[in-house]
């Protein structure tokens, strides 16, 4: 499984000192083994999307601020990520075949609205929001074949 998008440990690092944690005080809230904060921290693996929403709720912040992307910035790969979500995990909740959702969130297929206000309520953002990563994703280029968490 590949890790998220614009992960920034560097981020992780500084919100976890901010937060007062130490990275075994860290491991046991997240309930992984502390060489996994240290891997993530020094940006040898990435974490998943399910840690990285895990890793923010522990350290009080929003899972975008783990990532060098913001808001303002985000492709529809940086909201699946920041809602915790695989691409498995959007299939489910939207009921798309996974392929059908990997080529939309790749701008390899058009967005549409049905499957705009599908995939906001899978992510808990509000189709505005998705209408918007999708546009930013189109326009970084289509299918650019970024890394992604299945």
């Amino acid at each position: 499984m590949l890790g998220i998008r614009n992960f920034d440990p560097a981020a992780m690092a500084a919100l976890r000192h901010e937060a007062g944690l130490g990275v075994k005080e860290l491991a046991a809230r997240l309930e992984v083994f502390h060489p996994n904060v240290v891997a993530w921290e020094r940006g040898r693996v990435q974490p998943s999307p399910r840690h990285l929403v895990r890793i923010a709720g522990a350290l009080g912040v929003e899972p975008w601020r783990l990532t060098s992307t913001t808001p303002g910035e985000a492709e529809l790969a940086d909201l699946r990520a920041w809602a915790g979500m695989t691409i498995a995990d959007v299939s489910v909740a939207t009921g798309m075949p996974p392929d059908t959702y990997s080529k939309v969130e790749r701008a390899l297929r058009p967005l549409g609205p049905d499957r705009a206000v599908r995939i906001a309520a899978a992510f808990g953002a509000d189709r505005a929001a998705v209408e918007d990563a999708y546009r930013r994703t189109k326009a970084a280029g289509p299918g650019r074949g970024r890394p992604d968490a299945r």
